[in-house]
Order: structure tokens, then C-alpha cells, then sequence
């Protein structure tokens, strides 16, 4: 049948003419035949064994439609797919749940299409058809072309995949390649106010905080908004109202999600700074009764009340250009000072020490100590405690925000009250010649004195009750003198230091000669005591020879003593060396200058002859090998009662 009539049938070709063979019997249009029926397309079920698009079997439409015994020899068979174009191309995105994604096509099929379906995300979807043309090509090939579309709202995050599928009545099947888009999360937009303001704030204290939290999203469904005020919890939602009146300090306030499938996690901070601009205040000023008079055992407090609006934060008094800490007691701040304990200077021999806190340049932590004799004055030991004297004070506080308020520069005055003035005359820093030692002392303001002692050479003290005198033995010694007054004040002084050096003997050899072949020597006390007997010893050329006793000395006289030891002369000098006291029976003031050295001369020796006799003890002679000298020989040269001036010749 032709196209143009509409499944008439076409009688060119037909069972009455079996012997065309396929491609050679004239065409319906114009030849070569290519056999067929349009609408037997769609109904036939035969083969096309060389897939020529012709069938193999003949075909015979239902009756219904056309008279008996009418068929189709060659009926035309289907076996190319559909075709497609004007493919729409999905690009990335940002999530929303109102967002439209629209995605068409066009597939175009030689005889008819049957089913068009749209996969995404591995679910069919049946897409709309927007338009369809059932005709003939510019070949006047048949030609039935759809376009089809479909629509998604709200697709969510992440990566999309989608394909086109179509097919036609004989089941040819065409898709388009697998395609894919990314929707990204989107990120919530947050608003966190402060007073109406998006922005950090600083704010007096005593001010109405009002915070105002809220989101611009399009869909919250499964999404958590807190609000937090420093990491604290204070509200939860899409919307938050709160109000608050905030002590001094810092603040920050943070809003913030924590996301989901759609959604990225979002936060906003605003810091709130509540600052207090006002000083604390004070009332209350105590101080101890002024003016004082010292007393050593005597406490000072002073006392003052702070408060504040928010919290007071630190106290401070400041005494004498020193800070001090207070104690707190509610809202009462108090500090003790003791009293300065007093000081002492010992001055030279005959000076005296004193219990006096000094006035100048009055200060709370410092003792002070004056030597009455120089004038001088010696800082001592810092310490927490007032003296006498005009103290300056000012107290100082500050709130937690670092507000400070102090009261004006106040004073307080402690009267000195009559030193105790004690003079040391006895012992002086010198040489006593008597164990016998006087102590001597007086008082100034004696009404004032408690107790007064000494400690002798770091003993333990003795009270004194007057001037008075002690033994002490023979040496070096020290003397340190104590008081106390009547307020409880220790003092003392500095240490004396003396010495006993009693009358001692001091034995001396003054001088050595020799007689004939007889030794002297001159044995000396030039000491001030009478040395009791002694024993001096001989050495000659070092080796000891003799020992000589001497009967005492009186002080600063001597003696002329001899050895009983004969020296031979057998050679021409001899170092002799003779010690007094060698068995040191003498305590002597100096024990190192006993011993006193000569060389002495022995050639023969000068004779002075007054008789022949004398003479005769002056003559030696010398007995051949045995080297002995004898008193063989007369002298020559001598005559009777006249000198001998020359030696003895043999």
C-alpha cells in the first residue's frame, strides 16, 4: 500500500506475482522494489534471516482490517534502533531544596518508538513528552521523532549520574553514555546580633545584654542551631531571643550548626566586653592613736573599708614608700606593724652604747643603729615594724576591670621616749700586767635600766650590779656587755678585747771567749722578773759538749760562767754555741733568744808573763806522731817578772 493512501494495498506486488525476486519488482514510489507495507512493520513476526530489512515469511494482516486472502509477500522488518539528539547537559551546583533541574532529549526512530525512559541515580523515571512528528525524512524515509523532558526538585548534595534509554516496537534498544553533576553542600547563612548590632560590642556594666540568633535557610528540617555563651549551652533553634545583665569581663557568644546531608557546618562569634568604669570607694580610715610614744611591745594597726560595685579586686597600703599587703575581713582591710626593735653601737675604749631607735629619716622597715661617740649612723635589717618617728601612709584598691581609688597621703607620728645610755670605761682595748681587771661603767637615764651584764669569752652572761673587778688569766680576752631597759629591749655592746701579759724573766748569752783552753760566756736576765736557776749547754761545730749550771738572776743583771770542758785547740777555729735555760726550768717572756753563736780563734795563744811559772802554763809541745800536746818546753824570749810578748816557740 502507499503512504499516501493510507494502508490501501499496494497491488504491484502481491501472492498473484510469487516469482519477483526481492530488490527487482518496481517500487510503490519509484524502483527499484523494495517491498513492504509501512504499518506491517509494527505486526509483523517473521525473520529477516540476511537482515536486509525484508522478511522472510509472507504476511497476512487480520482480517479485520483488510479482505481475505490479501498478504504481504515481502514485509519490511526493523532491526535499526532509535536515534537521539539534543541531549541537555546538567552542571554542578549548590544545594536547594527549591533549585529545578530539568533534563530533555530528542529521539528520533525510522519506524515507531516505543518506550523512552530517564535513569537517575539507578532509579527509571518516565519522562514527559514536549512534542512529536510522525511523517517522512527529506529521503521520504519514515520518521517518528519525540521530544521528551523531565523535571527534579531539591536534587541533594553530592554526585548525580543519569542516562536517556529508548527503544521501538521490535525491542532495539539505544542510551546515552552515563552522566554525572555534583551538587555541593550548601553553607547556612547565620546572623548573631548584639543589641541590634552584628558586631562586637563594649558595653557598661549595668546594661541590658539583648542576643538575637537566627538563620537564613530554605529548609532546616535535621538541623541543629545552638547558641553558646563562653562554651556554655544557653539556647537551641532557628531562632533565639535572650536577654542578660553580665558582671565585668569578657564574653563571647557563638551560633553555630553543626551541618548535614545538605548542609555544611557553619559559626559566628561576637565578643561582648562588659566593662566597669567606676573605682572603688572607701570609709572607715583607723589608725592607731596618734601621736604614740614607742614601746618596743607595742603593735600598730591600721584599718579601712573598701567596697565596690562589681568586687574589689586588690588592696595595697603603702607606709613609708613600701607596699604592704592587708588582711581582709568583708569589706574591713587591716595591717600590724610592730614596733622597730632598738639597736646598739659599741664606740672606742671609754665609749658607751645606746638604746635609741633613731629618728631621722623615720622609716617602717628599717633599724637603725648610731654610735654616740662618731655621730655615725648604720642602716640595719629590713623588717616590717615602725620606729619613732613621722610615717606617711596612703592606702590603694582596685576593682576587677583595674578601676584604682586611694584615700590622700596621711601620717602617723610615734614619739621617741628616753634612750638608756650606758659608758664602758673598764677593760679598754689594751695590755694589763695584772689578772686583776676592774670593770667600770656608768648610766644615763639609769631609771630606765632593767638588767645589765657582761659575757667574758663567749661565756654565759654575769649580771652586774655595780663596778666591780674579776681574775682573768694570763692571755687574749674578750668582753661583750648586754642591757636591757624597761620596755623588754636586748642590746649590747661591741666586743673588748684585752690582754694579761704578767712580768716574765728573759734569759740571754750576751757573750762568748775563750781562756786558755777554758770556755766563758755571759748569761743575762733582761727581763723584768728574777729567773730561778738554770742549766746552759755547749755545742761545738754542733755537736753538744757540756752542760753548765747557773744560779738565778735578778731582773736585768748577769753573770759570767765557764765550762768545765778543755779545748784542745787542734784546730784553728771552732763555732761554739751556748743556750741558757736548756732544760727550760724559766718561764720566760721570750723563749726563742737563748742561744747565741760565735767562731772562735785557737792558735797558740799570746802569753803574759809575770813569773816563770805563768810562763810555763802558756808552753805546749807536740810529741812527734802521736800528735799530743805536752808541757815540755820553756818559753824563749822571756825573761823573769817582764811580759811574754811573743808566743811560746818549742
Amino acid at each position: 500500500s502507499s503512504i499516501s493512501c493510507r494502508n490501501s494495498w499496494n497491488i504491484t506486488k502481491s501472492t498473484q506475482d510469487p516469482f519477483w525476486p526481492k530488490r527487482q519488482a518496481p517500487n510503490i514510489i519509484h524502483g527499484p522494489f523494495l517491498g513492504g507495507n509501512y504499518y506491517n512493520i509494527t505486526d509483523y513476526n517473521g525473520t529477516d534471516e540476511d537482515g536486509d530489512g525484508l522478511g522472510e515469511e509472507i504476511y497476512y494482516p487480520p482480517p479485520a482490517w483488510y479482505p481475505e486472502n490479501i498478504s504481504d509477500q515481502h514485509p519490511l522488518v526493523d532491526n535499526i534502533g532509535p536515534k537521539y539528539k539534543e541531549l541537555s547537559i546538567q552542571g554542578d551546583s549548590i544545594y536547594s531544596p527549591n533549585k529545578l533541574y530539568e533534563f530533555s532529549i530528542t529521539f528520533e526512530d525510522n519506524a515507531e518508538l516505543n518506550e523512552v525512559f530517564f535513569e537517575l541515580d539507578n532509579v527509571n523515571y518516565t519522562p514527559e513528552k514536549e512534542g512529536e512528528y510522525l511523517g517522512f525524512d527529506s529521503d521520504l524515509r519514515v520518521l517518528h521523532s519525540v521530544n521528551y523532558s523531565i523535571k527534579f526538585t531539591g536534587l541533594g548534595a553530592g554526585t548525580h549520574y543519569y542516562r536517556w534509554y529508548g527503544n521501538d516496537p521490535r525491542n532495539n534498544q539505544n542510551s546515552t553514555e552515563l552522566i554525572s553533576f555534583t551538587v555541593e553542600k550548601a553553607t547556612p547563612i547565620l546572623h548573631l546580633e548584639i543589641n541590634g548590632n552584628e558586631s562586637d560590642q563594649i558595653l557598661p556594666y549595668g546594661s541590658l545584654v539583648n542576643v538575637t540568633a537566627w538563620v537564613e535557610l530554605e529548609d532546616s528540617q535535621d538541623m541543629n542551631f545552638n547558641l553558646y555563651l563562653n562554651d556554655t549551652l544557653i539556647g537551641s533553634g532557628n531562632l533565639i531571643s535572650e536577654q542578660y545583665y553580665l558582671s565585668p569581663g569578657v564574653y563571647l557568644y557563638t551560633y553555630n550548626t553543626t551541618g548535614n546531608a545538605n548542609y555544611s557546618s557553619n559559626s559566628i562569634s561576637r565578643m561582648v566586653i562588659i566593662k566597669d568604669y567606676t573605682p572603688p570607694y572607701y570609709s572607715n580610715i583607723i589608725e592607731p592613736q596618734d601621736p604614740s610614744f614607742y614601746n618596743p611591745s607595742a603593735t600598730y594597726t591600721f584599718k579601712i573599708d573598701w567596697f565596690d560595685d562589681v568586687e574589689v579586686d586588690k588592696v595595697i597600703l603603702e607606709m613609708d614608700g613600701k607596699n604592704y599587703t592587708p588582711t581582709k575581713s568583708g569589706n574591713t582591710y587591716s595591717f600590724t606593724f610592730s614596733s622597730c626593735p632598738m639597736s646598739s653601737n659599741r664606740g672606742g675604749g671609754g665609749g658607751g652604747f645606746r638604746i635609741h631607735m633613731m629618728s631621722f629619716n623615720p622609716s617602717p622597715f628599717f633599724k637603725y643603729l648610731i654610735n654616740l661617740l662618731t655621730g655615725r649612723i648604720v642602716k640595719g635589717e629590713e623588717m616590717p615594724c615602725l620606729g619613732v618617728g613621722i610615717h606617711y601612709y596612703k592606702w590603694y584598691a582596685n576593682d576587677t576591670s583595674n578601676n584604682w581609688n586611694s584615700t590622700p597621703l596621711l601620717n602617723f607620728t610615734i614619739r621617741e621616749s628616753d634612750p638608756l645610755i650606758i659608758h664602758i670605761f673598764s677593760p679598754e682595748n689594751k695590755t694589763y700586767s695584772t689578772q686583776n681587771i676592774s670593770i667600770s661603767y656608768s648610766i644615763e637615764n639609769g631609771d630606765v635600766l632593767h638588767w645589765i651584764g657582761y659575757s667574758l669569752d663567749d661565756k654565759p652572761n654575769v649580771t652586774l650590779t655595780g663596778n666591780t673587778s674579776i681574775i682573768v688569766s694570763e692571755g687574749l680576752h674578750a668582753i661583750k656587755f648586754y642591757a636591757n631597759n624597761t620596755y623588754g629591749i636586748s642590746n649590747s655592746s661591741e666586743k673588748i678585747y684585752f690582754t694579761v701579759s704578767l712580768p716574765k724573766p728573759d734569759l740571754i748569752i750576751e757573750d762568748i771567749w775563750l781562756s786558755g783552753n777554758t770556755i766563758y760566756y755571759r748569761i743575762k736576765n733582761k727581763g723584768n722578773a728574777i729567773a730561778g736557776y738554770s742549766y746552759s749547754k755547749l755545742f761545738i761545730d754542733g755537736y753538744y759538749k757540756s752542760l753548765d749550771y747557773c744560779s738565778s738572776l735578778q731582773p736585768n743583771s748577769y753573770s759570767n760562767e765557764y765550762f768545765n770542758y778543755y779545748l784542745d785547740c787542734s784546730n784553728s777555729n771552732y763555732t761554739i754555741k751556748i743556750c741558757a735555760d736548756s732544760y727550760d726550768y724559766v718561764k720566760e717572756s721570750d723563749e726563742s733568744n737563748n742561744c747565741l753563736t760565735k767562731i772562735i780563734n785557737c792558735s797558740f795563744q799570746n802569753c803574759i808573763c809575770t813569773n816563770w811559772e805563768l810562763a810555763l802554763s802558756c808552753c805546749y809541745s807536740k810529741l812527734g806522731a802521736t800528735q799530743l800536746w805536752t808541757r815540755s818546753c820553756f818559753p824563749k824570749g822571756c825573761a823573769v817578772e817582764s811580759k811574754c810578748e811573743g808566743p811560746c816557740f818549742i
